[in-house]
This record gives C-alpha cells, structure tokens and sequence, in this order.
C-alpha cells in the first residue's frame, strides 16, 4: 500500500493576508474607538448602581412596530427615584441590577451611555477580532519564516 503525502497548496498572496489582518485590526480599533470615545457617560453624571423596576412595550398600530421602555429605580441621597432608561437591552429583565449613571444636581435624569458597550457585548466583538488579526498575523508569520529556512537550507550531498 502506497504512501498518501498530502500537500497544502495555496494561490494566496502575501499582500492579501496583509490585508486582511489590516481590515480585521481596523473593525478592532473602530469598536475600541466607540467604546472609549462615543460610549462615554454624559458630562457631570456620577457612576450608580440601579434595579430594573418593570419594563413596558408599546405598540404603534401604524407602523406594526414595538418600542420598548425600561424603569429603573435607584436611591439617591435618601430619596427613592424611578426614571426611563435611555436605552434598552434585551437581555434587561425586572430586578437585574444595572450600572447607571445619574446627574447630581438632577437625580431624576440617568443615563446609561457608557454601559452599554458592556451589556451588549461589543468589547467581546472587539477582543475575538483582534484575536482572530493575531492568529492570523502570527500564523502567517510561521509560513513565511518556515519558507525562508526551507529556501535557504543548504542541500547536503552523499560522498563516498
């Protein structure tokens, strides 16, 4: 029985892995970019803590669509206060603690700009693509390195 010797041949250049990995580690950095630039919590607000207290849907019979509106209730200086997120998370359910922010001089008025990012799991979209940019880059790295040193090895003749 015959020896079966599988051998990988590609027709992919090395511009084109290069340029994959720069789209990969570009999308990375736009997510990275809107986490810490666009994501960011209004200013003056205050880091808090609140409980989901219910959460509404309303329909508009004209447009057959749903919104959703989520309560949070939170106690500021004493004072209990139930206020409308700003933005709503399918994962939300009544009594899940929240992080909030709220606005000191107007406890009233929360925010969760800034949260977001972490409940709707893109800082995890952007931590597998730069993964997957590494794992890439790095096996790219290995081929190219294992060619060079099969191309540059010195073929060893037998005398006699």
């Amino acid at each position: 029985m015959g020896r079966f010797k599988f051998q990988f041949q590609s027709n992919i250049r090395k511009r084109d892995v290069i340029i994959l990995i720069a789209i990969v580690l570009a999308v990375a950095t736009l997510l990275l970019f809107i986490y810490l630039f666009w994501n960011k919590p209004p200013e003056g607000y205050i880091a808090w803590k609140g409980v989901i207290d219910h959460i509404d849907e309303e329909r508009d019979y004209v447009t057959d669509t749903w919104t959703t509106h989520a309560f949070a209730r939170y106690t500021y200086e004493g004072k209990e206060y139930i206020s409308e997120l700003d933005n709503f998370n399918g994962s939300m359910t009544v009594g899940m603690t929240i992080d909030l922010f709220l606005n000191p001089n107007n406890p009233a008025q929360i925010s969760t700009a800034g949260t977001a990012m972490i409940s709707n799991g893109l800082w995890i979209g952007s931590l597998v693509l730069y993964c997957i940019g590494a794992a890439i880059a790095i096996a790219f790295a290995v081929v190219l390195i294992v060619k060079k040193h099969r191309a540059n090895r010195i073929p060893t003749t037998q005398q006699e």
